[in-house]
């Protein structure tokens, strides 16, 4: 599903609050979304990964990526979409970043008045900001190939932020776990 939330160029802002479990469905965007939750954890899922959010943090989502957002906790979700041409040249795939003090109030601020996000300095210092972000390693890659494809597809879906390799080998693991029988050495 194609979904566009650009009202003004180059950044709009979105404000949407998620209750425990909730699940965004699999849906793309023609702009960038950089995703911020002020509460909760998010977890982002792409055919090529999974990207943990925990709050404090944000992730770059690149134009056209289709994704599925699964929230854990009750979730202040904050959005920015930025115009595909006014994205950071080194934002092009999927990433979380560490959104710093600034960032974060421009973030809060614009989700609460439109008028202030539609300034064109504040959106300006706002696409400066974001392309100084640093990128944090909190990405699960997916298999392509292996014995383990199928359990990360199953596992990219299951309704919990525990890694695999983190549960796989616990004796509590339930048998209808996703990744049961994969190791961190084939998962990679």
């Amino acid at each position: 599903m194609l979904i566009s939330l650009l009202e003004h160029s180059p950044v709009t802002a979105h404000p949407k609050d998620y209750p425990d479990g909730a699940h965004q469905p699999l849906h793309r965007h023609p702009e960038a979304q950089l995703l911020y939750a002020v509460t909760g954890l998010m977890r982002l899922v792409t055919a090529n990964g999974a990207w943990v959010i925990p709050p404090t943090r944000g992730v770059w989502i690149a134009p056209m990526i289709e994704h599925e957002i699964f929230m854990s906790g009750e979730v202040r979700m904050r959005s920015l979409f930025i115009a595909a041409e006014h994205c950071p040249a080194n934002l092009d795939n999927c990433c979380v970043l560490a959104i710093t003090p600034l960032l974060r109030e421009l973030i809060l601020r614009a989700t609460q008045n439109a008028q202030h996000a539609a300034k064109p300095l504040i959106q300006q210092l706002m696409l400066e900001e974001i392309a100084t972000l640093e990128n944090l390693p909190l990405h699960i890659p997916i298999p392509a190939t292996g014995a383990c494809k199928p359990s990360a597809r199953r596992c990219s879906k299951h309704r919990t932020t525990a890694t695999p390799w983190k549960t796989g080998r616990s004796k509590s693991v339930p048998a209808h776990a996703p990744w049961r029988g994969c190791s961190i050495r084939k998962w990679t």
